[in-house]
């Protein structure tokens, strides 16, 4: 997993520094031409246009799919209320975000689990839970920082709890989490609506437990 994330930022990186910068240059370069070129041209020029701002955005896609680009601009936790923000805004939630105690220093492949798994919990009350209220949680448990969502639904029959441990977008934040040595569960609140609770190990305990595996 460690691999694969690292991986999955080197793509980041090539995409979002080189790749994305080349074709916006030459978007601008296009605009150049347009404004020098015949009448004959403009409309050939306005079609490359507009098929490299569509390349552009697909790129931007990728990158936002394989690294969140908040993570990079504002760091964990401004990135995280920010999350919590556009739900509260787009998804009609009323999301509230706490963090108790002083976090571990995190690897960036546990800042993204955590981000993707808060993420996708949000989203889960959103279309299937019917909650109205989220209480995000992220404290510090020994040497690992844990992330609790529970939200005021219906909650998970166990059936489906087990369906969503096994596939869809929790059943991916779970193997992440996992390869990680952290730990992933679902299921109920004490208060009855649904809970997700995801913990990653600090940086210094991977560290500690990658040395004794060599």
């Amino acid at each position: 997993v460690h691999q694969h994330e690292e991986e999955r930022n080197r793509l980041w990186r090539e995409l979002h520094d080189e790749t994305a910068q080349v074709l916006a240059a030459l978007n601008m370069q296009l605009g150049v031409i347009a404004e020098r070129s015949d009448e004959a041209l403009a409309p050939a020029v306005g079609r490359a246009r507009t098929l490299l701002g569509e390349g552009i955005k697909g790129i931007r896609s990728v990158t936002r799919d394989l690294r969140p680009v908040a993570l990079d601009d504002l760091g964990l936790l401004p990135a995280l209320r920010a999350l919590a923000r556009d739900f509260r805004e787009s998804g009609g939630l009323e999301v509230t975000f706490e963090v108790v105690g002083e976090l571990p220093a995190l690897e960036a492949e546990a800042e993204a689990a955590l981000y993707r798994a808060m993420q996708e919990a949000l989203s889960n009350a959103v279309r299937h839970a019917g909650a109205r209220n989220v209480r995000v949680t992220l404290a510090a448990e020994g040497s690992d920082a844990l992330l609790t969502v529970a939200d005021d639904g219906p909650g998970f029959p166990e059936d489906a709890a087990s369906r969503l441990r096994s596939r869809g977008g929790l059943a991916g934040i779970r193997e992440r989490v996992t390869g990680l040595g952290g730990h992933f569960d679902i299921g109920s609140d004490e208060r009855g609506g649904a809970r997700v609770r995801v913990s990653v190990p600090g940086a210094e305990t991977k560290r500690l437990s990658e040395a004794r595996a060599e």
